[in-house]
């Protein structure tokens, strides 16, 4: 064995030993323990290997999870997702063209600590997202289980054509209970949506505005809300654009929470200052979570967030950031051109951090015809174009400044397409959220 990882990371094991974290007998010289036995619960594990001959190729196998030998591949790396508590016994062989040539073993134990997670906000929102967890493990195993249907039918071509009915009414029934979790996850994305400032809100504030959310799977971890109101003869407006740890169903947990709180805490106690409302939302995640209460695991859950509070009777903008910009793009030269202004984060997210310090707020005077942009990373870290390298900073800056002759609407529309068209066939690899506000 080269290394065996926790988290994808170099584990100090004696550290970890002493801390009663992990046991085993001795190390080898390469650093890896003997009868590893782990006290912790572990998402994933990773195994490298290698032998002198570099061109051999490998086949392998985890004892005590799945018996079947992998088939023989270049692969000198394999990983496990949360394994369950046992024994198990990792065996690698090495072949070198058709004969083997080397087999190692590694055993090791998981004795899992269960962490238990109590939430007691809003109880439609928790009910929902008990009914989005279970459906999601109900997906995973269907998938599982139609792989392995796959892999049998294509081992025993010739039981196929005795057992075809069989087979066929096994496919129809994974197809059918593909179809109802399918349906409950598209109703579950209906109630996310619901949760989401609408359209016609955003209209109600300013016409000229656009909003671009595309989930990277049927449910988000991005979301973007806004409130208006009258305050001392002033209107009033609060606008963000999130991005929650994760995407999927663990993202759609965390950005319902996310809505929830800043309901709670704009619109009910009536906290208007976007640093104010950015420690607020912190401290109730960090609260619910229940993060930063143990001494060997550091909880990364939290979002990042772009927040805007705009006086629209004075034109004054107020923005508080955690890890996300806003840009503002004015014309300058008498309508010649257009600069961007850029008012930067702070460098830590709405959640549990090494050093949680409270957050800043920036002033900035608008003018009639600016236009505001809040985002997420999802569009800047794509992967794209020819030589498959990220969108970036520095494109969207680009794409943006080309299209400030169109209305937002329009924009919108040619963001999308200039976003697909670098993406091609690469698959989207996060959430993505935009939203653009023109002064008027």
């Amino acid at each position: 064995m080269d290394y065996f990882k926790l988290e994808n990371s170099y584990q100090n094991w004696l550290e970890l030993k002493k801390n009663v974290t992990v046991s085993y007998d001795s190390l080898d010289p390469r650093g890896i323990p003997h009868n590893l036995k782990i006290f912790s619960d572990v998402e994933l594990i990773t195994i490298g290997f290698s032998c002198d001959d570099t061109n051999a190729k490998y086949r392998y196998k985890l004892i005590g999870h799945h018996q079947k030998w992998s088939p023989i591949n270049d692969k000198k790396e394999v990983s496990y997702f949360k394994l369950p508590r046992g024994k198990y016994t990792f065996v690698v062989q090495a072949y070198s063209r058709g004969v083997l040539i080397d087999e190692t073993q590694m055993k090791f134990g998981i004795n899992g600590v269960l962490n238990y997670f109590y939430a007691s906000y809003f109880l439609a929102i928790i009910v929902a997202f008990i009914v989005l967890i279970y459906f999601s493990f109900k997906t995973a195993k269907l998938k599982r289980n139609q792989k392995l249907l796959e892999q049998t039918v294509r081992e025993r071509t010739a039981e196929i054509m005795l057992q075809k009915d069989e087979i066929t009414l096994q496919k129809h029934l994974i197809e059918e209970k593909h179809r109802e979790i399918a349906d409950s996850i598209n109703y579950a994305k209906r109630i996310q949506t619901a949760l989401l400032t609408s359209q016609e809100y955003f209209d109600s504030i300013t016409p000229e505005n656009f909003l671009i959310w595309r989930p990277k799977d049927v449910v988000s971890g991005d979301f973007y809300w806004a409130y208006q109101f009258e305050i001392n003869n002033q209107e009033i407006v609060v606008w963000c654009a999130a991005d929650c740890t994760g995407h999927g169903v663990p993202g759609a947990f965390m950005s319902m929470l996310g809505m929830s709180f800043l309901n709670e805490i704009v619109i009910e106690n009536a906290v208007y200052s976007p640093d104010q409302i950015l420690d607020k939302v912190r401290k109730k995640i960090v609260s619910a979570l229940e993060q930063g209460n143990t001494s060997n695991i550091e909880q990364k859950d939290g979002m990042d967030m772009a927040l805007c509070v705009w006086n629209k009777s004075t034109n004054e903008l107020v923005y508080a950031g955690a890890n996300n910009p806003a840009w503002i793009i004015r014309s300058i030269n008498q309508g010649k051109g257009f600069e961007i202004i850029e008012l930067k984060a702070n460098r830590m997210p709405v959640g549990y951090y090494t050093e949680m310090k409270e957050f800043t707020k920036q002033s900035f005077q608008l003018q009639k015809g600016d236009n505001i942009y809040v985002f997420t990373d999802g569009i800047v870290d794509q992967f794209g174009g020819p030589d498959g390298k990220k969108f970036k900073s520095k494109k969207l800056k680009e794409t943006l400044l080309g299209f400030q002759h169109l209305n937002m609407k329009d924009q919108a529309l040619m963001i999308n397409k200039e976003f697909d068209d670098w993406k091609g066939m690469n698959e989207q690899i996060d959430d993505l959220c935009i939203v653009g506000i023109k002064v008027s």
